[in-house]
């Protein structure tokens, strides 16, 4: 059977270039002139595609894999990347609302911290993301059906305003208790307001939507789908995923709004995820983020709100993480989640555990981890065992399989889906989030990252025991003698679309 879907990749990329082969044999028996003509055209189109993308500031992986799309692929390759493969087209007035939160600001860590390199790791990616450090209380899910409760139960108790931003909305048992609060809620006179993928609500019919805007919550829906997936700036996602209460409370992780998460999907078995909930004066960051995201899909400014320029967290929160926010998007040149988890693993000095659904990186984070694992840093994985999306994990496994020849260790997750993206550094600094380890999360989607640090890692570490207890070792069967030569190529050409 391995051999029959060996064979299938090869059968795929012979009749590809069959077709190609055959359009111009065919326009060179029925009129010289015209194929010559046409020959020619394509010549320059293709030079013309080859300068810009040469020039275009993005990925080499992205680069590569347009480059052999026009050549393999003639005419068709051409209407592909310029449907396709164009750049976000908003970054500049995106940046400008956002400039409205950025103040002068000195980013030095003042808090004393006892470890020399995380000290550094912190101050450094502090600036680099032009962040302070701030502390607050976090309390991990590592469940999303408590996740979801705990959620539910502080919706119930909101006394100003309920701010959500979400990738994923499905109809079923989860969307109807969290619909059924929030009309609830807005009847009591409380604030809500609701940013939606347009990708990730159109299995939520209209009359649903319709409904909730019909009693008053306010909805708007980011990145409007246009000719369905036939322009480039529909692949730019929003894959965010937080819940913002009073302004003083925060939920935030993988999870999206749909049965699957709870594990009541027909088709995807048993999820786990990450998710966790914040307390205190780290929120506003998200709140100030929300604004300037409500300003760009709305043309409404919250930045007057006085809900947003002054945050009054409770007295007695203890606090046991200080937090640092990473936020990445398609507006933004460069990759600064990819760079901010690169210099994390480049700091690292013993060992680095990572768990994500998706794993589909570009050269530079992939050579990071070489160097890490060359260096005698101890490098685990923990991936699914299995996924919904097969030809996303097809391509991830054969990414990972590359890394296991260097000494990575790969656990997989046993009988369910793991849909964590949770990070951990020497067991004293974490990242936890939205982002994936691939390339649409770095250069593709509105992102963000928590960096922690504090007695919080603690709970960090112990998942990480958990997920080992729960997984089993991968063993890799890549070997460049058999390597399949036209798998490797379309995985590559699909890697920064997937």
């Amino acid at each position: 059977m391995k051999r029959i879907k060996e064979w299938g990749w090869y059968i795929l990329f012979i009749l590809v270039l069959a077709a190609v082969v055959a359009f111009f044999a065919t326009l060179f028996i029925i009129h010289l002139t015209i194929f010559l003509y046409v020959l020619v055209s394509v010549y320059f189109v293709s030079v013309i595609s080859a300068i810009i993308i040469f020039l275009q500031k993005r990925h080499s992986s992205a680069k590569l894999a347009w480059l052999f799309t026009i050549i393999v692929l003639p005419l068709a390759g051409h209407i592909l990347y310029f449907t396709l493969g164009q750049k976000y087209p908003h970054r500049k007035d995106y940046i400008a609302l956002k400039s409205q939160f950025r103040q002068t600001v000195d980013f030095e860590i003042k808090k004393e911290i006892k470890d020399k390199n995380v000290y550094e790791t912190l101050n450094q990616l502090s600036w680099f993301n032009r962040n302070k450090l701030v502390e607050s209380k976090v309390e991990p899910f590592i469940q999303p059906n408590d996740y979801f409760n705990s959620l539910l139960d502080s919706i119930e108790n909101a006394k100003h305003n309920i701010w959500l931003i979400s990738y994923l909305v499905e109809d079923g048992y989860l969307f109807q208790e969290l619909a059924n609060k929030l009309i609830k809620k807005k009847k009591q006179g409380i604030q809500i307001k609701w940013l939606v993928d347009d990708y990730g609500r159109r299995n939520l019919k209209k009359h649903c939507w319709h409904e909730l805007k019909k009693n008053g919550i306010e909805i708007s829906f980011i990145g409007q789908l246009k000719f369905t997936f036939f322009l480039s700036s529909n692949l730019y996602r929003n894959h965010r995923k937080s819940i913002i209460i009073d302004n003083e409370i925060l939920y935030n992780g993988g999870s999206n709004i749909s049965d699957n998460y709870i594990s009541m999907g027909k088709d995807h078995g048993y999820f786990k995820d990450y998710n966790y909930r914040i307390e205190g004066e780290y929120v506003i960051e998200y709140a100030k983020l929300f604004a300037s995201m409500w300003k760009r899909w709305t043309d409404q400014d919250l930045s007057l709100d006085s809900t947003i320029t002054r945050l009054i967290p409770k007295k007695d929160i203890d606090s046991n993480a200080d937090l640092l926010m990473v936020s990445g998007g398609p507006e933004i040149n460069d990759p600064i989640l990819e760079e901010s988890i690169i210099k994390l693993i480049n700091r690292a000095q013993k060992n680095i555990k990572i768990a994500t659904p998706y794993f589909s990186i570009t050269e530079p984070l992939k050579q990071a981890i070489k160097i890490a694992l060359m260096s005698g840093i101890e490098v685990t994985l923990y991936f699914p065992s299995f996924s919904p999306q097969k030809i996303v994990a097809s391509i991830s496994n054969f990414e990972i399989e590359q890394l296991i020849g260097y000494g990575l260790i790969v656990k997989n997750t046993n009988d369910f889906f793991n849909h964590s993206k949770v990070g951990i550094f020497d067991n004293k600094i974490a990242y936890v989030g939205s982002m994936n380890f691939d390339i649409r999360s770095f250069y593709a989607q509105y992102e963000n990252i928590d960096i922690l640090h504090g007695t919080i890692v603690e709970q960090i570490s112990k998942y990480f025991e958990i997920l080992e207890a729960q997984s089993h070792s991968k063993t890799s069967n890549f070997s460049p003698k058999y390597l399949n030569l036209p798998k490797r190529i379309l995985y590559n050409m699909f890697k920064p679309l997937v």
